[in-house]
């Protein structure tokens, strides 16, 4: 047994990558699931007034199905010959979307117990205002439909498909890259620092620039795109810095820079996101590292985290909307109803302009298909605007030009861009068709993804690229499809480059040869 292994207490014949769920936290999160999202669901469902009881009914059992599909990974050690574990995009996927609730709705912790306060109100949406409550309700059940299949689909690609992950596990080693001096990941952090202080100059100090994100992101992006980009990295750098070098941790500088990145970071696209993604990441490369789960403080600091995030959505808001304000007066003196009232609020305020509702409400009846336009868009980013002045605009600027505001094009629009979701952004260009094809084609590129790692555990760009792929990538919606490419562009560039420096004897590997594991 080898030293990493004799660390971890890890059996090199059952070594399990993607790092072990231990039985305590499998029913923990299957409580969870339980709890917090079957019991919510059940209870608003026998309060809500439906003019259907078939619709009611059917929307109540593709709920469950959802929510059952999340839960399945969670109940076995392997699926489709790949070992089961926390890094596994079959486990981390649903467990990103628990820390996007919280980011979004804090309450939801408490989801319980506050259900009980909560009174249903009838589904408000834009494009839903005349219709009767039967319509309203149908609609609603169409898009859990186009989820589900997403879904459905999905799992059986991932479960099903071998596309060809990588070599045998009997093929000689690849000779991993030798971890570079620090100044070069330091240098590299220069140059990018340069490119946020470009940004702030070009826009004219930082309270311009945050004022022009309050008008929208959007123009933002279409003048300072490679600037955002190169800002966008500097995380993902000092993640990979990580994955090289792991004893890196213990040095100040790292932490420093990390904190500038993340600052960085939210000061330039005003993206919650932005800040939430490379800590998730940098959490995941050290559960791979070390090969457990954080102790009760790392998960204390998570929590802490995740409210901080949602506390500087509240600041963003407040920044977007002089008019609002974060009301500590009924988080003080624990305004139970009232928190629950407008956390209400908020969320209907969300729902009123939900991208996947204005979808399925109009698509295909009133607005044909896009027949791949979003997609088009979405692969040519590359290209500037002022080279391709037709060039298809993003699916959220889409939904809220063609479907809201009801133009015949989107060229030329500058309004807000909503969220289309992955499901319904496939619905929408090719129909149910494609959503199949769709979520096939995402279902392998994870499943290679995470092959990867099984075959070549001791390689760090298979460790940045199934990270990036899970936690960047998390559906396959356009929205997230550029950012993952770009990324993965950079940090390709970056591992080019370390390969530069000649090896060093005595490099520490992430994991030690012996314990590559067995198909």
């Amino acid at each position: 047994m080898s030293a990493f292994s004799a660390r971890a207490g890890v059996d090199t014949a059952d070594f399990n990558p993607f790092v072990e769920i231990a039985p305590t936290y499998r029913a923990i999160i299957v409580a969870y699931f339980i709890f917090w999202q079957i019991l919510p669901e059940t209870v608003m469902a026998m309060k809500t007034e439906s003019a259907s009881a078939t619709v009611l009914g059917l929307s109540l059992l593709t709920q469950y199905a959802l929510i059952f599909l999340a839960i399945l990974p969670f109940l076995f050690k392997r699926i489709g010959s790949l070992p089961i574990g926390w890094l596994n995009p079959l486990i981390l996927g649903p467990l990103l979307d628990i820390i996007s609730r919280l980011i979004r709705q804090p309450l939801h912790i408490a989801e319980p117990f506050l259900i009980w306060f909560s009174e249903p109100s009838r589904i408000e949406h834009r494009l839903l205002t005349y219709h009767t409550l039967e319509a309203t309700q149908w609609v609603f059940l169409k898009t859990l439909l186009i989820a589900l299949v997403a879904t459905i689909t999905y799992f059986l690609a991932f479960i099903l498909s071998n596309p060809g992950s990588g070599p045998s596990a009997n093929s000689k080693p690849k000779k991993r890259p030798p971890p570079p001096p620090d100044l070069y990941f330091i240098a590299i952090f220069g140059v990018l620092f340069a490119a946020f202080i470009t940004l702030l100059t070009i826009n004219g100090g930082l309270q311009q620039h945050l004022s022009g994100l309050a008008l929208g992101r959007f123009q933002m992006r279409e003048s300072f795109g490679p600037l955002l980009v190169a800002i966008g990295f500097m995380p993902i750098l000092l993640i990979l810095w990580y994955l090289t070098k792991p004893t890196v941790l213990r040095n100040p500088i790292f932490w420093i820079l990390l904190l500038m990145a993340l600052a960085f970071q939210f000061i330039s696209d005003g993206s919650r996101s932005s800040v939430v993604f490379p800590l998730v990441i940098l959490l995941a490369a050290w559960m791979y590292y070390n090969h457990r789960v954080p102790a009760l403080t790392g998960i204390l600091l998570v929590f802490v985290t995740v409210f901080t995030l949602a506390t500087l959505g509240q600041i963003r808001q407040s920044v977007n909307d002089p008019e609002a304000n974060i009301n500590a007066t009924v988080v003080a003196n624990f305004d139970i109803p009232r928190l629950v009232a407008e956390a209400d609020e908020h969320e209907a305020a969300r729902y009123a302009v939900s991208g996947p509702i204005a979808i399925a409400a109009k698509v295909p009846e009133q607005r044909d298909y896009l027949y791949g336009e979003t997609y088009i868009g979405a692969l040519t980013f590359w290209l500037p605007r002022s080279i391709w002045e037709g060039k298809p605009r993003g699916a959220g600027a889409s939904v809220n030009a063609l479907l809201f505001q009801n133009k015949k094009e989107v060229a030329g629009f500058t309004g807000a861009s909503f969220p289309a979701g992955a499901a319904t952004e496939a619905y929408w260009n090719f129909g149910y068709l494609g959503t199949v094809l769709v979520f096939t084609l995402f279902g392998v590129f994870h499943r290679w993804t995470a092959a990867r790692v099984v075959h070549r555990p001791n390689d760090p760009f298979n460790i940045i690229l199934l990270l990036l792929a899970v936690v960047v990538f998390q559906t396959p919606d356009t929205d997230s499809f550029v950012p993952f490419v770009q990324m993965l562009i950079l940090t390709m560039v970056t591992v080019a480059g370390m390969r530069l420096f000649p090896s060093r004897v005595g490099q520490r590997p992430l994991l030690a040869p012996t314990q590559r594991p067995v198909m």
